[in-house]
């Protein structure tokens, strides 16, 4: 704010120092040498004590908080899987054989490509072969349904 008044009242000075009725030149004298550097110091410490104000007002940033390094839940519920992708299938032996649908885990999944590759079993059904995840070694790794 002090540099806009500052700065328009100096302009105020030099445009009516136009309008003033001209005066025959004279030479400069040592008094009028020192007027016109008394003047330029002036203006040039406003200008200073305009830059160098105390008040304004230093913002600092917030730091912001860390998130944590290990949260053991956060794993457990990235490992839980679709209870729903269960399926049962009847063997020729006549046993029945629960395993991980593919198909199932594929769409509900969304960590689908990071389960497990020795979990993924090929086996023979009653209804030809089919494919899935074996429960027992998605549990081994961690997962849960």
């Amino acid at each position: 704010m002090f540099k806009t008044i500052a700065a328009g009242a100096l302009a105020g000075t030099i445009a009516l120092t136009g309008l003033v009725a001209p005066t025959p030149v004279k030479a400069a004298d040592s008094e009028d040498i020192a007027r016109l550097l008394f003047g330029a110091l002036v203006i040039y410490g406003l200008s200073e004590a305009a830059d160098n104000r105390s008040d304004r007002q230093v913002v600092t940033p917030r730091p912001q908080p860390k998130p944590p390094k290990h949260r053991d839940d956060r794993i457990s519920k990235r490992k839980v899987l679709p209870a729903h992708c269960v399926l049962t299938h009847r063997l020729p032996s006549g046993k029945v054989r629960a395993v991980m649908g593919n198909r199932c885990l594929k769409r509900n999944f969304g960590r689908y490509d990071r389960l497990p590759a020795n979990c993924y079993r090929q086996f023979n059904t009653v209804k030809g072969t089919r494919v899935g995840w074996g429960r027992q070694c998605l549990r081994d790794a961690g997962y849960s349904w």
